[in-house]
């Protein structure tokens, strides 16, 4: 969700964030994900995480990617490193092609309430 709000893709978080409450993310963390570093409702490896999707969302030459990885292997596998690596350059992709192609928001039918 974090991937998407920095990307504007519309489409994507109305997916989303009906998919993460149903999994059972609580929904003062959803509520509070664009402030997530200074919420304290965030554990150690949740923001790791934050912080990995973030850097690889938007490009900043000034970030230390490596100094972010190994701060991220405090609280993350190196599997676990990878699969949110993974994710995100594929929620990358998908908010892209979702923005270019203009999808509309995504809206749940009556029964799925």
């Amino acid at each position: 969700m974090r991937v998407s709000q920095i990307n504007g893709c519309r489409t994507c978080l109305s997916i989303h964030a009906p998919a993460a409450r149903k999994a059972g993310v609580e929904e003062l963390k959803l509520d509070l994900l664009p402030t997530w570093r200074e919420a304290e409702v965030f554990d150690g490896q949740e923001r790791a995480a934050l912080l990995l999707a973030e850097t690889l969302t938007v490009i900043d030459k000034a970030a230390d990617r490596n100094e972010i990885a190994i701060d991220a292997g405090e609280y993350l596998s190196a599997e676990q490193i990878s699969a949110i690596e993974w994710t995100v350059v594929l929620i990358n992709s998908f908010n892209r092609i979702s923005i270019a192609s203009n999808h509309p928001v995504a809206r749940r039918q009556a029964a799925d309430s």
